[in-house]
């Protein structure tokens, strides 16, 4: 996405909502701008219509809201003009529009990485498997086999060269969908439980970005924590990001496979 498109992506949304302070912050399958509405901090979120469809989206803001009422602290998303998805043209493209309450406190820091911080993240993830466990509610989200990363990205995006390392993967995928869902063991998940995606305040733990949630082993969203706490983080270069991390190590990552 250009700077030409995210600037007329920032200007219809003030137009349209009558929002202040809008500033972009990134782009990846969505693009996402903070704002204020009447002085209350928001994130609003915009995806292409064609990347997913309004049944899935409604899925996921439905379990937001229905984890919010259980006393999870996630972001919930706003009604805005009485929807919780508006859409919105936008150079020819037609985008969904959803506005969310900001996350409370702040990143999280190397410095907050305690036991302390650990229980408090494994406590949120266990309320959310319980909530997901407890429901009977059929929501329109993708299996975790079904995701764009494992039914489409692993073969469209790996260079050739990686014909093994595609077959190790489906080899592992077909693995892992043979053992029985249960209730007690599989359900809607967050997908994506790394601490980027989670704020630390006075109050405690706020998770955001549920955009990647689906129905899968909650073992995946425990994996996914320890995976970024004890390999991310603890070689984390200082002043670099996240990111730089993993681009830096994508060669050694590759020879171990």
């Amino acid at each position: 996405m250009n700077e030409k498109t995210i600037g007329n992506l920032k200007s219809v949304v003030e137009d349209t909502f009558h929002v202040n302070n809008v500033r972009f912050i990134q782009f990846s399958i969505n693009a996402v701008f903070e704002a204020t509405l009447c002085d209350v901090p928001c994130i609003i979120r915009l995806k292409r219509k064609e990347e997913e469809s309004y049944e899935s989206i409604i899925a996921e803001l439905e379990w937001i809201v229905s984890l919010a009422e259980e006393g999870v602290p996630a972001c919930s998303p706003m009604l805005i003009h009485g929807n919780l998805i508006n859409e919105l043209r936008v150079d020819s493209q037609v985008y969904y529009c959803v506005f969310f309450n900001k996350a409370l406190g702040r990143k999280i820091e190397q410095s907050d990485l305690s036991p302390t911080l650990f229980r408090s993240l494994g406590r949120m993830m266990g309320e959310m498997h319980k909530i997901s466990a407890n429901s009977n509610c059929k929501r329109k989200r993708k299996h975790w086999f079904e995701s764009h990363f494992l039914a489409r990205d692993l073969y469209q995006y790996l260079p050739h060269g990686n014909e093994n390392t595609i077959k190790i993967a489906s080899n592992l995928i077909s693995e892992l969908k043979s053992i029985p869902a249960q209730q007690t063991n599989y359900g809607l998940i967050h997908a994506d439980l790394h601490l980027d995606n989670v704020f630390i305040g006075k109050s405690g733990l706020s998770i955001f970005d549920f955009d990647n949630c689906e129905y899968g082993f909650y073992m995946n969203d425990i994996a996914t924590a320890f995976h970024d706490c004890s390999f991310t983080w603890r070689r984390l270069v200082k002043g670099k990001g996240r990111s730089a991390f993993f681009w830096g190590r994508t060669k050694r990552i590759s020879s171990f496979i």
